[in-house]
This record gives structure tokens, sequence and C-alpha cells, in this order.
């Protein structure tokens, strides 16, 4: 290191250069590298709205909407969610405590380079604002449609290996994801996978925790879920098996058009008959019905979590140590030309409570939107940077009666739902249709009662349907 002078430090070093995929390279590269000591004024400084510059308006939510914006000291570039206090309040303290919780575990995940994580948040008057990381890339959908709807194998082990590390680390962090769908991983503008959207994930899940809370999309919650005894967090391995047959087959193994219907098909379906006799190698067909088995205490992963299914055949061609480093090359790069560019509308991964138009319209609004020092007693402690201490970070103490309460009324969506009140969900949607009083024959042991039923839509929809 060369002293340059009282607040810089200057590090000049040889980097040796490491084969890449299947490219050979050899030799190394001088980096410089400079360390400047941040005043001590701008360490204590908070951030706020004012320290951001807006590009455009990428997403609307229930409760807010999303900017790509500019930092203005870094031009680092993020996504800001902004959710106006107003309609959270309103709408009750389940809603206000989901928000809340979305905030600590975005705090959590910001450390891994497989999950979405938070940078910084604050709030005016008016909203919050939550600032995370921008995958430019877009939705690993997005891609599956343009390829044909499914992926090459190659593909198929690199992504599902960064996903299973996403969820690895979340599970390290006692989180339980309970969201996990090709609309929910993002590519970064390199081409690797950031899991993002905890709008349903709960915390305080150690491996041998349980939890009953009806949530998740559809063709990929687990069977335990729906026969309400309780589950563990084997039920994001499930939906691992789950996104592995889509990648690799195009479609979801438990599609139907009737929800009822997918219900039956996760509960008794055979699903070795699902996977194509051609086309699909054995250890993919192996893996896939070791994720997809219904006993949660023999599925792959449920006695040793993702290690024991980092050791399948399935990833005989992963280098673990290299992905985790990120360095192994992405099947593609994705086209991000600017920061400016049109984007996937979930980039910036909206939770569950993504329904409602916003009252805010316009990047200018954003834009001439300025702080104040009024903050209400609700959101006290939501400020965050990246520079704050691990002390902010407080236990709610909340998740438990979320989960539990108002357990005969549940609400939820199609494409990622979760108990809550219905009146949170119902407004801003018309187009859907109740059947009272049915029962439908879920399987040889089970019996649903099913007192209100949505209309059956494509799960990349975002209609609304109720079932107690």
């Amino acid at each position: 290191m060369v002293p340059q002078d009282g607040n810089r430090v200057v590090l000049d070093e040889w980097v040796d250069l490491f084969d890449a995929a299947a490219e050979k390279c050899c030799g190394a590269v001088k980096v410089r590298i400079e360390f400047g000591r941040t005043p001590v004024e701008q360490r204590d400084a908070r951030v706020g709205l004012e320290h951001f510059e807006v590009i455009k308006l990428i997403g609307e939510g229930s409760y807010g909407q999303v900017f790509r914006v500019r930092k203005k000291d870094t031009k680092r570039v993020y996504a800001m969610k902004v959710l106006d206090k107003q309609r959270i309040l309103k709408d009750g303290k389940q809603t206000l405590q989901h928000v809340l919780a979305e905030r600590q575990i975005l705090i959590k995940t910001r450390s891994s380079p497989f999950l979405v994580g938070l940078k910084f948040s604050f709030q005016t008057s008016d909203d919050l604002h939550l600032v995370m990381d921008l995958k430019s890339g877009g939705e690993l959908m997005s891609y599956m449609q343009r390829y044909g709807g499914r992926f090459p194998e190659p593909w198929v082990v690199f992504y599902t290996a960064e996903i299973l590390s996403g969820l690895s680390f979340l599970h390290s962090m006692d989180i339980i994801y309970r969201d996990l769908k090709p609309e929910n991983c993002l590519l970064d503008a390199t081409g690797h996978v950031a899991l993002c959207d905890f709008g349903l994930s709960k915390m305080d899940m150690k491996a041998d925790s349980t939890t009953r809370t009806f949530c998740g999309t559809t063709e990929y919650i687990a069977p335990e879920i729906l026969m309400e005894n309780g589950y563990t967090r084997a039920v994001d391995f499930w939906a691992l098996g789950v996104l592995i047959f889509e990648m690799t087959v195009g479609w979801t193994p438990f599609f139907s058009e009737d929800r009822v219907t997918k219900y039956s098909l996760i509960l008794e379906s055979d699903i070795s008959a699902k996977i194509p006799k051609r086309g699909v190698e054995q250890t993919t067909r192996d893996i896939i019905l070791h994720l997809l088995e219904r006993d949660p205490t023999k599925r792959l992963g449920s006695i040793l979590g993702s290690e024991e299914i980092k050791t399948h055949s399935f990833f005989k061609t992963i280098e673990w140590t290299n992905l985790l480093n990120r360095r192994l090359r992405p099947p593609f790069r994705p086209r991000v030309e600017s920061d400016a560019d049109v984007t996937d509308k979930r980039v910036y991964g909206l939770s569950s409570f993504n329904v409602i138009p916003s009252r805010r319209s316009s990047v200018d609004n954003l834009n001439s939107h300025h702080q104040t020092n009024r903050s209400s007693e609700a959101f006290r402690n939501f400020t965050f940077s990246r520079n704050t201490s691990g002390s902010s970070l407080v236990r709610l103490g909340f998740e438990d009666e979320l989960d539990e309460q108002n357990w005969e009324r549940e609400s939820f969506r199609e494409n990622g739902f979760r108990h809550d009140d219905d009146e949170l969900l119902d407004r801003g949607h018309d187009r859907f249709g109740r059947i009272d009083g049915r029962e439908r024959e879920l399987g040889s042991k089970d019996r649903y009662r099913v007192s209100r039923v949505g209309m059956a839509y494509d799960r990349r929809s975002s209609e609304v349907g109720y079932l107690t």
C-alpha cells in the first residue's frame, strides 16, 4: 500500500487470470485500488430523497410505485420502492407488519449475491422509501418464454445452482422463502440470478420449526401446505423441484385451468408419468422426483438442507466454490444498454401488495417531493443505510401472530398469496367469481371446504381469488 494523504490509500496489486467456463486464459493484470476515507460529516449524514435523481418509473404497486434512481454522489443505480404511508396504515396492522417484516428480511439478505438486498430505507411525511439492488436483466420467466418455454439442461443446472445458493442463504438466516417461481428469479446485467420479493417470507424458521400459513403461488405450493398440518423449510425444496421441471419441460407438472384441480394434482398425480421420456436426462429426472417427494420427511434436503441437494449428481458439473464467488460464466448476458433502458416490471421485486394503482403517477411528482422531519410513530426505526450498525435491526415480534390469526379467513392472490384481510386484496379487482357452499374431493383421504373460489386464471396473471 502506498499512502497518498491523510484520507487516501492506494493499493497496487497483480491479479492472476483464471479460466472461465470453456475459455482458457493465463497471465495477470495489474489493478490499482484507491481507498478513500469518508468524512465524518458524510458518514453520519442520513440518506434521504434529496440524495437521488430519478431516471424513470418502472412499476406500479398497490401502495406506491417503483422508480429507477441514481444516487447523486456515487452515480450508482438502484430501484426505489415508494410506499404510501396513509394507505398502509388505513389497511390495518397486518399490512404495516408485512411492510416492516419485508424490510427486515431485505436487510438480512443484502450480503448474498443471490438475493436482492436493501441498500437504504428512509421516510418522508407521506411515504416510505426502500432503495434496493437493481437487477436490470429482468425476470428469468421472460427468457424462458423467449427461448421456447424451456432451457437446455446445462442452463437449467446453472440457474438451479444459483437459486439453490440463494435459498441456502435464506435458510441459514432462519428465513423460509415460500414464493419461489421464475417470475421471482431476476437476472443482473451479467446474467447471474438473484431471488426477489420477500413479501411471503417468514423469519425465525429454524430447521425444525413449523408454520401453518396457507400461502404461495398455486402451482408451486407443496402438498403439506394444502394439508394444513404445518410445514417446514422443505416447502422451498418442493418449489425448487417444480422450477426445475418447468425450466426443463416448459410447463409446470400441476397445470390446470381449474385451481381446485391443481390442488388435486399436487396431492395425488403421478409425477414420474409427467416427465417426458425423451429429452430429459436421467439425473434431471431423478432430482425432480426426489424434490417432488410428497412426504416432506423423505424429500431431498429434508435432513441436511441445501448441502444435501448440492451432492446430487445433477450438479456434477458445478464447482461450488467458483459458483459462490460468481466465477462461473452464466449461459448468456442480457442486453442492457443503459440505465434508462426499458426493463421488466418486476426488476424491483414487488411484494404481495401489488393490486391497486397508486395515487402517485409521475417521475416529476417524486422529484418534487421533499424530505421532511415529520414521521409517524408507526414507522419508527424504519430508516436504514449500509453504514447503520446491526443494532438497528429490531426484532418486531409479530410473525407468529401474523401467521396464526384469522386462520378461518384466508384470502390470497393467484400470483403469490397469503392470509390477509379480504379488503386488502379485494379492492381494484372486479373480475373474479365466487362459488359458495361447495365441497370438492381433492383425494381419497382429504376433503377441502371451498366456500369462495375465484375464477381460474393463469398464475402469471394478476387476478385475485379467495379460498377458505
